[in-house]
């Protein structure tokens, strides 16, 4: 038997090499899993400044902000957005400078 000083158990010697914890909430869990358990475990937030409010960390990523209007858009669509927004102005073919 092997000690465990994080969930104070006692493990199986051949279990414990397979032996994890979420670094977010503490389960135990098999190493194998721990990664993308972490990915969508509900501790795992990140606070995102522009909306003022928590996210889980992989909701996070998956989200993006509009330079023109400021509308949060799915990342992967962030690039088509900013072509078509209402609030782009455009920018001059000749200085480079934004459109008003």
């Amino acid at each position: 038997m092997e000690f465990c000083s994080t969930c104070q158990c006692y493990i199986r010697r051949d279990n414990f090499p397979s032996h994890a914890h979420c670094d977010y909430c503490g389960r135990t869990l098999q190493k194998q899993q721990k990664a993308q358990h972490e990915e969508r475990c509900s501790r795992n937030r990140v606070f995102c400044e522009p909306c003022q409010c928590w996210l889980q960390a992989q909701e996070f990523r998956s989200h993006a902000h509009c330079a023109h209007c400021g509308r949060v858009v799915p990342a992967d669509r962030l690039a088509k957005h900013e072509e078509s927004c209402p609030e782009h102005r455009g920018t001059c073919t000749v200085c480079g400078k934004q459109l008003q």
